[in-house]
């Protein structure tokens, strides 16, 4: 019977909405007032049921919307009264907030639109008279309805926007606003959060983002307004710790709701510390209540137990957000600046105490890293160097007291995750190092910087032949060329010498480790006693490659300091020169070497590279490392890149050890021709004996017997074919596949001018022959080193023999040389020679054929060189080389030509006796061996020599002026 009534009542409703609303019969003049008054006490009296979404439910019906809209939005008779002097008193009568309440609960467009319509003109005149409490209940229903982003269409938007506008002003004009903080912080603090921290994620357009924008100013106004900012923290902070959702929610905008807090104080400033004695004093009590909201939240963040590990990556971003504020605002001051001591009962030290622990936990994230660690946290790793970061930036002192430990474990992060904490570890140490270039201590830094690779060995866990090989390559690399620009312009005189000492000890004292360690595990191994020591004490198994890392490590930083000292260091009539140290320098970089290599000099013999060599080598039982003797190869080639660095700098010797006799010269080109000598050894001895010989050859008398090395060096470019290698320039990625590429490098980058004038025309000609095979239509497939071994440097381009071949070709020095030069034009001519033989066709005269097989390989050399030809500057080609290479490349594209048309000939016939060949129908004709070149081959010769022919005319042309009848003189046939 109900349901009877119902159906009924609906049914009437439709009848006088249609007799209401499109009878022209009822024409009243105050239609619009009747309509609108039934309307509003009917959409008034509709029940609070957020999810009704039956027919019944007025709110929930878009024609009643459809029907007020029209009433407040249709031209009004000429006898009715003006809208707002009769829909004032209606409003006065209807609770218009609870209406607005249920609609911000629908989620239909339909019903949306038109309210939005009728919103626009019923909301501005009501919402004055809706109190402040009824509009923090809107404002709840505007966060339920923002908790899904992805739904706020334009309508939805517009309701909300305009509900958090009337609740800001109503805020700003309520008398007691201590009484909405604290219902705000009991009932929407939750909710609010939620809302704020969802549309963190998003991407949203302009409206949204406004939307977004104007609900979390609402929220802020009414947690830091004056009442509010009166009452103890204490109130904020329990209210924020009653549960874990409301903490997880507070994690992402922490940083904006304390940016917040900043604002509103300072602000407020005035009224808040009325006993400050001026602005000075007032912007301190700001200052000290920024610090204190800091250390809150830090116990708020790292106190809760239910927030697991899972939060972890949320805690530290929300931190280094925070401490990026204190940077910014200047919230922190020392407590050793103000000469006081931290009081962890005093809310003002707080902050400070706060930041003083995650500089710990930061740095036990580091130093607790191992490769295995998974994706979180290597996240993590990232997260807490930035952290400390933005301490150094706020106060050196924090990272100060614990920088050798920072860097020891940056330097021990695993090569396979240190591409990843890169760019936030560069921004570290250049923030570090331009503190300590501001406050002129850059040699405490140098020196915090080679203690730092002293304890990476001691807290290193883990050795294997692979890591150590990635090892042998600084992981700090890319911060030394800063540091050397630093020393350079920042270093002090009286520090010079200091420092130039200090880091000569750090040398040996890493050396006599190594030496020690060593010397330990060969006496332990003819004990034959490995296998107790290690099973008693499992770090002495890598002891040895501990040190030997230590000792690299410590070269290659010591090397850029010594290198890079002030200019005054370097000469030997300034009063700070450090002539007497360089001896020292080399003396002790020598008897690294020497002692390595096993070389008695005193006694003129000349022992094998490395004890082992011989048929006793001795048995080691741990097999899951590399040889024994690959951790002194890697020492000595530390101490050579050291004595190096420092001759590239200082342009003399390094004392009396550093000149080099024919014993010493013998040792090292025996580790040069050694196939068991690593491959970095085996290059640091090449730009070693490449040094000696330029410098013999310039400033000294004795000259140095220099063939042998050129021979010994051309021999590694020739071991294995460069056109297959490829380097990154890392010396970690060097490789016996890749040696000869990276001397090739070396010998064209720095030393082509001394092969120029010490080497044999022999010599040369190998240089140039290797240089001219060099394939130029083969592009890189790959130009970046993206390769699994290399993780310190990569996106370093990769070099290959093409690359290095091309700036070879294209500097100006290289084409001043004029012996090599020389060499270079010979041997072009040389492999263009066989084009000579070819001439134009005349009859009666056979010409040569292709079809030789040795023919075809001397016609590909000539069109390489020809191809070769176009990037050699026009200028270095006499007259009649041009001349030439012009008539070469015409005959031999002729002959080309006829060779390709001989070939159609040839398929025309065959096809032809095959298709009289009933045997032979049907099948593909295949060319027989040795009846010509094949034509893909012949068309490609063909385009190099066109291109080459109208290059070389192009340039012989421009150059010499030569008309169109001296090239076809050239052209003639022989007779």
């Amino acid at each position: 019977m109900a349901k009877a009534d119902m159906t009924n009542s609906t049914n009437s409703v439709h009848a006088l909405l249609v007799l209401l609303g499109q009878d022209p019969s009822f024409g009243a003049a105050n239609k619009g007032e009747v309509i609108g008054e039934w309307l509003l006490t009917l959409l008034g009296q509709a029940k609070k049921s957020r999810g009704a979404k039956s027919v019944s439910d007025p709110i929930a019906d878009a024609r009643y919307w459809l029907l007020l809209c029209g009433v407040l939005t249709t031209p009004l008779p000429t006898a009715a009264r003006p809208i707002k002097s009769w829909l004032l008193p209606l409003l006065n009568r209807f609770q218009l907030d609870t209406i607005v309440i249920q609609l911000l609960s629908l989620n239909s467009s339909q019903v949306l639109a038109p309210a939005r319509a009728a919103l626009a003109v019923l909301w501005p005149l009501g919402q004055k008279k809706i109190g402040v409490d009824a509009l923090g209940d809107c404002l709840s229903a505007v966060f339920d309805a923002c908790t899904e982003w992805e739904r706020i269409d334009d309508d939805l938007g517009w309701i909300c926007s305009a509900v958090v506008g009337a609740y800001r002003n109503a805020l700003t004009n309520a008398g007691n606003k201590k009484k909405l903080y604290n219902s705000f912080l009991t009932v929407h603090l939750s909710s609010w959060l939620c809302t704020i921290c969802t549309s963190l994620t998003l991407v949203s357009p302009s409206s949204t983002k406004q939307l977004q924008d104007s609900i979390y100013a609402g929220g802020a106004d009414t947690l830091f307004s004056l009442d509010a900012l009166k009452q103890p923290l204490d109130t904020l902070f329990s209210a924020l710790s009653s549960s874990t959702p409301l903490i997880s929610s507070l994690l992402p905008v922490l940083p904006k709701v304390f940016t917040s807090f900043i604002s509103a104080t300072h602000r407020h400033r005035s009224a808040l510390f009325v006993s400050a004695s001026s602005a000075v004093g007032g912007k301190e009590e700001v200052r000290k209540r920024g610090m204190d909201f800091i250390g809150r939240c830090w116990t708020l963040i790292w106190g809760s137990a239910s927030l697991g590990e899972h939060f972890e990556v949320e805690k530290w971003k929300s931190v280094i957000g925070v401490f990026e504020i204190i940077g910014k605002e200047r919230l922190f001051v020392s407590h050793s600046v103000r000469g006081t001591h931290i009081d962890a009962t005093n809310g003002e030290y707080g902050g400070e105490l706060a930041l003083s622990e995650a500089r710990d936990k930061a740095v036990e994230i580091l130093e607790t890293l191992d490769v295995s660690s998974k994706d979180s946290r290597a996240e993590l790793v990232v997260l807490s160097t930035r952290l400390l970061d933005v301490l150094v930036q706020i106060e050196y002192d924090f990272v100060g007291s614990v920088l050798e430990r920072i860097l020891s474990a940056f330097i021990n992060i695993s090569p396979s995750l240190f591409h990843l904490v890169t760019t936030p570890a560069s921004e570290f140490l250049a923030h570090v190092l331009e503190y300590h270039t501001k406050t002129r201590t850059l040699h405490t830094y140098a020196m915090a910087l080679l203690g730092a690779v002293v304890a990476s060995s001691a807290s290193s866990t883990s050795w294997t032949f692979s890591s150590l090989t990635m090892k042998s390559t600084f992981p700090l690399a890319y911060h030394l060329p800063a540091l050397a620009r630093a020393l350079q312009t920042s270093l002090t005189p009286t520090q010079t010498t200091p420092l130039a000492i200090a880091v000569l000890q750090a040398v040996e004292s890493a050396w006599r480790a190594f030496k020690d360690a060593y010397q330990e595990e060969e006496r332990a191994a003819k004990k034959r006693k490995i296998i107790e020591v290690t099973n008693k004490n499992g770090h002495e198994a890598r002891l040895v490659p501990a040190q030997a890392q230590v000792f690299s490590y410590t070269g290659r930083v010591a090397g850029t300091v010594l290198s890079n000292l002030p200019a005054s260091a370097y000469t030997k009539d300034e009063e700070y020169s450090l002539e007497a140290l360089w001896g020292d320098v080399g003396k002790s970089g020598w008897t690294v070497i020497w002692d390595c290599l096993r070389e008695k000099t005193g006694k003129g013999e000349e022992h094998d590279v490395m004890k082992g060599r011989d048929g006793k080598k001795r048995k080691h039982t741990v097999e899951t490392g590399p040889s024994s003797t690959l951790y002194p190869h890697i020492v000595t080639s530390a101490a050579l890149r050291f004595l190096y660095d420092i001759r590239a700098r200082v342009s003399f010797p390094l004392g009396d050890c550093d000149r080099l006799g024919e014993v010493h010269v013998g040792t090292l080109l025996n580790v040069v021709r050694d196939e068991a000598s690593d491959p970095e050894l085996v290059l640091e001895t090449i730009r070693t004996l490449l040094w000696h010989i330029w410098y013999t050859h310039h400033y000294s008398q004795k000259q140095m017997e220099t063939q042998p090395i050129f021979t010994v060096t051309l021999d590694i470019l020739t071991t294995r074919p460069l056109s297959k290698s490829k380097w990154s320039g890392v010396s970690a990625a060097l490789t016996r596949d890749n040696l000869g590429l990276a001397a090739l490098y070396v010998l064209t980058d720095r030393w082509i001018d001394v092969l120029d004038a010490l080497a044999s025309t022999e010599n040369l000609e190998r240089l140039v022959s290797l240089l001219l095979a060099v394939p130029l239509d083969i592009p890189d497939e790959d130009t970046r080193e993206n390769s699994n071994e290399i993780y310190l440097q990569r996106d370093h381009v990769a070099l290959t023999s093409r690359s290095i071949l091309l700036d070879l070709l294209r500097n100006a020095q290289f084409w001043e040389l004029h012996n090599i030069r020389a060499v270079f034009l010979s041997s072009v001519l040389s492999l263009t020679a066989p084009l000579s033989s070819y001439c134009f066709p005349t009859p009666g005269v056979e010409s040569h054929s292709l079809a030789n097989p040795a023919a075809q390989t001397e016609l590909t050399l000539a069109c390489n060189a020809y191809r070769l030809l176009h990037y050699v500057p026009p200028e270095y080609f006499t007259r009649p080389v041009r001349a030439e290479l012009v008539k070469r490349a015409i005959a031999g594209d002729v002959q080309i030509c006829t060779e390709i048309d001989a070939n159609g000939q040839k398929s025309k016939a065959k096809r032809y006796m095959d298709g009289s060949n009933p045997s032979l129908q049907g099948k593909p004709h295949t060319e027989e061996a040795g009846d010509s070149a094949p034509a893909e081959e012949l068309k490609k010769w063909s385009r190099r020599l066109t291109h080459s022919v109208s290059f070389i005319f192009l340039l012989h042309t421009v150059l010499m002026q030569h008309t169109c009848e001296d090239f076809f003189g050239f052209c003639q046939p022989s007779a």
